[in-house]
């Protein structure tokens, strides 16, 4: 999926999110508890991914996983 969601400042400066890839593995809501994990790996001054996980906090169960690629203007 290519979204383009274009973050761009008045001095020209900003990003493009250009790839989301998401993993649905369990239902989760708002208020339940929710843990999130996010990392990021292979960034420079072109860009880099940042990388996510949801889990239940009580269950220790994962409700989804992904990762956004950036690309910095």
């Amino acid at each position: 999926m290519i979204s383009m969601i274009s973050e761009t400042e008045r001095d020209g400066s900003g990003m493009i999110v250009t790839d989301l890839a998401t993993i649905y593995r369990a239902e989760a809501h708002a208020h339940g508890g929710l843990l999130f994990d996010v990392g990021v790996m292979d960034f420079n001054k072109y860009g880099g991914d940042l990388t996510f996980r949801i889990t239940r906090a009580a269950r220790q169960d994962a409700g989804s996983d992904g990762q956004v690629r950036l690309c910095f203007l």
